[in-house]
C-alpha cells in the first residue's frame, strides 16, 4: 500500500535533472496496478 510519500518522490524525480528529457507524460504512481491490469479490465476501472 502506498503513501503520499510515493507521490512526493515522483514529483521530486520530475523536478530533478534526471527527468530533463521527459515531457508530456502521464506518470502513474499506483504501485504497479496499471502495469498488472489486463487492457480488457481497464474499461471497467474507469466507469
Amino acid at each position: 500500500e502506498g503513501t503520499g510519500w510515493d507521490v512526493a518522490w515522483a514529483a521530486v524525480f520530475l523536478a530533478s535533472d534526471e527527468s530533463r528529457w521527459i515531457t508530456g507524460v502521464v506518470l502513474p504512481v499506483d504501485a504497479g496496478t496499471l502495469a498488472a491490469t489486463p487492457l480488457s479490465m481497464l474499461r471497467h476501472l474507469t466507469d
